[in-house]
């Protein structure tokens, strides 16, 4: 009986990796960013912007100004030859928010990167803000690195469980 207990355990989990789905081929890169220190002669602004290495796109933003209110809306997307960026134009229904970031390559691969203040500008009745920044990548582990963290706590747990049944181990002196 002890030996088929010795080998249900790591029959379960080999199975269980087995038959783990394996993630598709087009799985998207998402790659969660924090503006910190955005400023600009107007006021400040904050926010997150979600980038897609995939498809090099930003497929979620939303940051808030402390004049002109949240800008959640992409206009208009595209990487700037000019500038060797990436732009970004938003809108609400008060101004227009046009995002200058400067490394494409640093934002699609989920490094720091920064807004660029010579073409970032908020516009409004004719008024322009030029805006400047940083853009900090969130961590967030992949779910392989999960389910890996989660089986080596199976595993400690199992050992744990196996010395308490066999009695205490001899302390070493």
């Amino acid at each position: 009986m002890k030996k088929f207990g010795f080998f249900v355990l790591p029959m379960l989990l080999l199975g269980a990796v087995i038959a783990m789905p394996a993630a598709p081929a087009s799985a998207d890169t998402l790659y969660d960013y924090t503006i910190s220190n955005g400023t600009y002669a107007g006021g400040s602004f904050s926010g997150t912007l979600t980038a897609d290495a995939t498809t090099s796109m930003v497929t979620d933003v939303n940051i808030t100004t402390s004049t002109y209110g949240n800008f959640t809306s992409i206009a208009l997307q595209y990487p700037d030859p000019t500038n060797v960026g990436y732009t970004l134009d938003l809108t609400n229904l008060t101004a227009q928010f046009d995002l200058l970031i400067s490394d494409t390559s640093s934002l699609f691969s989920g490094q720091t990167t920064t807004i660029n203040s010579c073409c970032s500008v908020i516009v409004n009745s004719g008024e322009f803000f030029v805006a400047n920044g940083t853009l900090n990548a969130s961590a967030v582990p992949e779910p392989s690195t999960w389910a890996m963290m989660i089986l080596g706590f199976c595993g400690l747990g199992f050992l744990a469980y196996r010395r308490k049944q066999n009695g205490a181990a001899p302390s070493v002196a």
